[in-house]
């Protein structure tokens, strides 16, 4: 898979949202800092706090953007950058995410994997990835339902497909407060290489005075290797830069800044 398709597929969504059509076309930025990384469970060793921004740009039902942090492999420190794009329609009552990120390390070593601990790397491969998914989002019953599939065909280090799903449900609880509650699924096609498992997490999140705070409790379930569970502390300011009105209830009714976020945390710190 050649390393700039993710990226070509966000220009192209980018040539989509043209200045003919600007209009109607949003820019917001998000900036914001996590007290100990996390991503499907995963718990960063190093590089905490993680502190990462987002771009995002959108037109009608069009969307891209662009995410940035500092990623830590062994013990080599490198940037990670998501090009993402998509589309979101809506069908039958249901707001759908149809899109694909494209994972870049730029200027990162191969990902060596010794998976018999002789001292000696019995797999390489490179870091950077593609990973198309989709998603839907729906209010049931004064809960926002939401839930996604990624599929990558080549895993982190080139080690072969991968599939993640994750379900999320949110409740407001009134004063602005939200309590959220998610399950991910994890499974891989060589498990020579990867370890299928699980996780989940639990959150209490609030806006405050411009910024979006998040209180965050994670573990997995089967996932080999050191202790994952992790209290987490997020805080995000998002800044409206072109035709963008911040609304405090867009995190419920939009099925993509969360997700966005989470889901382009995909290799950092892990």
């Amino acid at each position: 898979m050649p390393r700039n398709v993710g990226m070509a597929c966000a220009a192209g969504l980018l040539a989509a949202l043209s200045p003919a059509a600007a209009g109607g076309l949003t820019i917001d930025l998000t900036a914001g800092v996590e007290s100990t990384s996390v991503f499907r469970g995963y718990r960063a060793r190093r590089l905490n706090p993680n502190p990462y921004a987002v771009l995002d740009l959108e037109q009608g039902p069009l969307y891209a953007g662009l995410y940035a942090a500092p990623a830590a492999f062994g013990p080599e420190t490198n940037a990670l950058l998501t090009g993402y794009a998509g589309w979101l329609p809506v069908v039958a009552g249901f707001e759908l995410d149809l899109g694909v990120g494209y994972y870049a390390f730029p200027d990162s070593r191969v990902y060596e994997i010794d998976s018999d601990g002789d001292g000696l790397a019995d797999h390489s491969g490179r870091k950077g990835l593609i990973e198309p998914y989709a998603g839907f989002a729906r209010e049931v019953a004064g809960l926002a339902v939401e839930a996604f599939v990624f599929y990558t065909p080549d895993s982190l280090g080139e080690t072969g497909p991968g599939w993640y799903g994750s379900a999320e449900v949110a409740r407001e609880l009134g004063e602005g407060i939200s309590l959220v509650a998610g399950y991910g699924v994890s499974r891989f096609n060589n498990d020579q290489l990867n370890d299928d498992y699980d996780d989940w997490r639990v959150a209490v999140e609030k806006s405050l005075f411009g910024f979006d705070l998040k209180l965050r409790y994670s573990d997995t379930v089967g996932a080999l290797g050191s202790d994952n569970r992790t209290l987490s502390l997020i805080v995000e300011r998002p800044f409206g830069v072109l035709g963008s009105a911040r609304r405090d209830e867009e995190d419920f009714d939009k099925i993509r800044n969360r997700f966005i976020i989470d889901k382009c945390r995909l290799m950092a710190g892990r």
